[in-house]
């Protein structure tokens, strides 16, 4: 693997998890596209400010405009190629070529948090030659985000300051089908601290913690939402090993009987502030950290 830095600095806008992931992916593909008996050369590139991006309608992400100001970045590797079949099934979720080995959720990830960041992704690949991913992301946020935090959804208090370091070192899942109220909720986690994956999808949501939950300290969720609901959507999170604690924010919590209740590690009623969010997951966090140590230690005097 060998890696490529311009002299120059170029700063981005995003969360440091998300663009992490983005990278992690696309380079675990790259290193899995070789063979035993000839294993693939993978380079990272970070190009020139100057460089353009393709001219083409992206292969995933966020169609950018020509005034967009972006920073590009390219992983390329010597293996096998993509087909023309496969290409077009990479980004759908549950689509692998890896076989028991793969999950099939890398690359919807991938594709989902360059949607959400307003970023964008080239496919270009020659079967038996290789293949190179070329990434846009934005260098600036986008005048959208001002103006959403002008007009927060409704039930939605930033007015109390969040202490920065109390969700340090947390990852947190957030999800609402209104992606709005997702991002917001997102960025009260992250004002608390904590690294956080917010989704509008209930069902791929299961998918991403059934894939590796104890990569995730708390699910944030609300409650009535098309197909999985929040409560469907705890139960579930309970029966992960280990499981993953489950904060509700729901404006309905006259619909949940005492049995509904004990799902969840917390539940918040709307209008809520940034400071009740971040302590209601800092308190879920802390429970199911004890609630994990004391498995692991009764697992070790087993032995």
């Amino acid at each position: 693997m060998r890696v490529h830095l311009p002299e120059d600095v170029l700063p981005i806008w995003c969360n440091p998890t998300e663009i992490l992931q983005v990278i992690v992916n696309l380079v675990i593909n790259a290193c899995d596209a070789g063979t035993k008996d000839n294993p693939a050369t993978v380079e990272i590139a970070a190009m020139p400010r100057e460089t353009d991006a393709p001219a083409r309608h992206p292969d995933a992400g966020f169609l950018m405009r020509n005034n967009s100001e972006f920073v590009l970045f390219k992983i390329t590797d010597t293996g096998t190629g993509i087909t023309e079949d496969v290409r077009e099934r990479i980004f759908q979720r549950n689509f692998t070529t890896k076989g028991s080995m793969g999950t099939g959720l890398g690359l919807p990830i991938v594709a989902r948090i360059l949607q959400d960041n307003r970023a964008a992704l080239w496919v270009d690949t020659l079967p038996g030659s290789g293949t190179t991913m070329t990434v846009a992301w934005p260098s600036k946020p986008a005048v959208a985000e001002a103006a959403r935090a002008a007009k927060l959804p409704q039930g939605i208090d930033l007015k109390v300051p969040i202490d920065p370091t109390l969700l340090k070192g947390l990852q947190a899942l957030v999800v609402d089908d209104l992606p709005d109220v997702a991002l917001v909720l997102a960025s009260m986690l992250e004002a608390g601290g904590a690294e956080v994956y917010c989704e509008t999808d209930p069902e791929f949501v299961k998918e991403v913690l059934a894939d590796a939950p104890s990569d995730w300290s708390v699910l944030v969720t609300d409650l009535h939402m098309p197909g999985t609901d929040g409560a469907a959507l705890a139960r579930f999170a309970a029966t992960l090993n280990p499981p993953v604690p489950v904060v509700l924010v729901t404006a309905r919590t006259d619909t949940l009987d005492e049995v509904s209740l004990r799902d969840f590690a917390a539940v918040l009623q709307k209008p809520v502030s940034g400071a009740q969010l971040v302590n209601a997951v800092l308190r879920a966090a802390a429970s199911q950290e004890g609630i994990r140590q004391e498995r692991s230690s009764q697992g070790t005097s087993s032995d």
